[in-house]
């Protein structure tokens, strides 16, 4: 495995990830990893600041925040992509086009045709697919800023000592 901080810890995150998104499947999970995921994108972000200080003591908050970065960037990229390749799993999952269609509030009806869109096909499949492409693309910015953020966050935190009993 690699020896760049930001790449391993960016790969364990892909991974957890991974997992995350398949568990999104399960109906009633489904609700709880995002939150989860917003948590998992800040940890790869401190894994990558302690990889990054235990390997090099002396790394300054910018190499830290470099490192946190590329794992953020490696945790988004791979939650995104699984994001898209679940779609075709996901949508027939929930009924399909016309099921979501038959559910749509009133509300979210007149906000997509006061954009000059018709529901239809916004929430045809391949609307659905668009939808998906751009909430991947949201998932990967959210990820980098929460990556960056959870190692600048750990660097600037106090250092904590164990305390030994003897």
């Amino acid at each position: 495995m690699t020896r760049h901080p930001g790449i391993r810890a960016g790969f364990l995150g892909a991974a957890a990830s991974i997992v995350f998104s398949l568990l999104a499947l399960i109906p009633f999970f489904g609700c709880l990893i995002m939150p989860v995921s917003l948590f998992l994108y800040l940890g790869v972000g401190m894994l990558a600041a302690h990889l990054q200080l235990r390997s090099r003591p002396q790394a300054f908050m910018q190499r830290s925040a470099q490192a946190g970065f590329l794992a953020g960037l490696i945790t988004g990229l791979a939650d995104g992509v699984i994001g898209l390749a679940t779609v075709p799993v996901a949508l027939p999952l929930t009924g399909g086009s016309e099921a979501i269609l038959a559910q749509l509030p009133p509300s979210i009806s007149d906000l997509v045709l006061s954009l000059g869109l018709a529901p239809a096909d916004v929430f045809s499949t391949s609307g659905i697919f668009v939808l998906a492409a751009l909430v991947a693309l949201l998932t990967i910015v959210v990820a980098t800023i929460l990556g960056t953020l959870g190692s600048i966050l750990y660097v600037a935190a106090p250092v904590r000592r164990s305390r030994t009993v003897t």
